[in-house]
């Protein structure tokens, strides 16, 4: 019997759920013993690490995430399976191809990204054994938007789930071993296991169909996506890049420390959007009164599930991060506490972009991620030279506030 695409959304949700708990759990003590044992110069190279990851991710995935869950499933849904298949060969080729050529200048400009990201404060020689993780990284993060849009949550949740465990059980391994040089090798090593499980769950839907699509007709589609999410891009990681820039390790550290607790509850928020943009897009087939029903309905779920979880969260910031990073870094419970609020709201604008994206105009997307691009980077700048890592946080709950009524103005349209 087959279940109702509410149904769907809870265990889809429930399956990366459950690989984040164990990868979580993995990933946040480790993130802690670094926390806790390594000096800010050192610790201050995993925000960057994350901050560069963001700038190749939508650089290098050519608009393919947002073309591919919009159209793999109604392509599934009507039967054209080797459409699907001859665009999901030509998507991964290119996003392949362009994300090695972004990481190859990455390399070889590797010192003065240094200069600009950290005031030239991390060790010769680190930014480039950098690039080769992120490259991984990205690779592993471009193939698990392929299953997502085919919906192939099961095989997505392990892959995460194996890459997280690696990639913290090797970090902290190989810096007990090797030191920091030899811990990002166990962050490209965890990664690369990813890549490989996701690999294989994408076999059975690459097989459809011979031959590619053409470049021009896959561009069609992705090409207002792609400029999209080089304006979402631009801003997902622009609190690291202007507190290390603007701040130093120190600061930098101390809103890592923050934003890195922060990050595990932003995961259960992504989860739900991942697995409610492909049903959209599916019931979108059905006219656009039945996505909205479904929409409406996550919206409740929504508000019911982590409106709580989120104050409550807010509410013990301090003692949370004494806890979890000890007491040298106690200054970022504030900016733990604003960011749980900037991720609840966050959340509700986060459920109108999806839907946005699904039934939506193609450059609805354009205007809503250019509007959120150029607040953010105004206000996080603005206020992150007064009050460094707190006034990120601050920057980044103001910019979703004031984009929450463009969204929905968007969606009514």
């Amino acid at each position: 019997m087959s279940l109702s695409r509410g149904h769907r959304v809870i265990r889809d949700t429930g399956y990366l759920v459950l690989g984040q708990v164990v990868g979580g759990v993995v990933g946040l003590a480790a993130a802690a013993w670094f926390a806790r044992n390594l000096p800010s110069q050192e610790l201050s190279m995993w925000p960057v690490c994350v901050a560069l990851v963001a700038v190749v991710a939508p650089g290098s995935n050519l608009g393919m995430p947002n073309a591919l869950v919009r159209s793999i499933p109604k392509l599934f849904m009507r039967g054209e399976r080797a459409r699907a298949g001859r665009m999901m060969r030509t998507g991964l080729l290119g996003m392949l191809l362009c994300t090695a050529a972004i990481s190859v200048v990455l390399f070889v400009f590797s010192e003065q990204a240094n200069r600009i990201l950290l005031k030239g404060e991390l060790p010769e020689g680190l930014m480039g054994l950098l690039v080769v993780a992120v490259f991984v990284r990205v690779l592993e993060s471009h193939l698990n938007w392929f299953l997502n849009a085919c919906q192939e949550y099961k095989i997505m949740a392990a892959a995460r789930m194996v890459a997280q465990v690696l990639r913290a059980v090797g970090a902290l391994t190989l810096y007990v071993i090797g030191g920091i040089q030899a811990s990002i090798w166990g962050l490209t090593l965890g990664s690369a296991v990813g890549c490989i499980i996701s690999g294989y769950g994408l076999v059975p839907h690459m097989r459809h169909g011979v031959g590619l699509m053409h470049p021009l007709e896959l561009l069609k589609k992705s090409g207002a996506f792609y400029l999209s999410s080089l304006y979402k891009g631009a801003l997902s990681r622009v609190d690291y890049i202007l507190v290390g820039a603007l701040g130093g390790a120190g600061d930098l550290a101390l809103y890592y420390v923050a934003y890195r607790v922060i990050e595990y509850l932003k995961e259960f928020d992504t989860y739900i959007m991942e697995t409610l943009t492909p049903k959209l897009a599916e019931k979108a087939t059905e006219g656009t009164r039945a996505s909205e029903r479904t929409f409406t309905r996550c919206t409740r779920y929504f508000f019911l599930t982590m409106v709580p979880l989120h104050l409550t969260l807010a509410a013990l910031g301090s003692p949370l991060i004494r806890l979890y990073a000890g007491d040298e870094y106690a200054e970022a419970g504030i900016i733990f506490s604003v960011l749980c609020v900037y991720l609840l709201v966050d959340g509700l604008y986060s459920l109108y972009r999806r839907h946005v994206l699904v039934i939506g105009n193609r450059w609805h997307m354009v205007l809503l991620d250019a509007t959120h691009t150029t607040l953010s980077l105004g206000l996080i700048a603005l206020l992150t030279v007064q009050l460094a890592g707190l006034g990120a946080a601050l920057g980044r709950l103001l910019t979703v506030t004031l984009v929450v009524p463009l969204s929905v103005y968007l969606l009514r349209r």
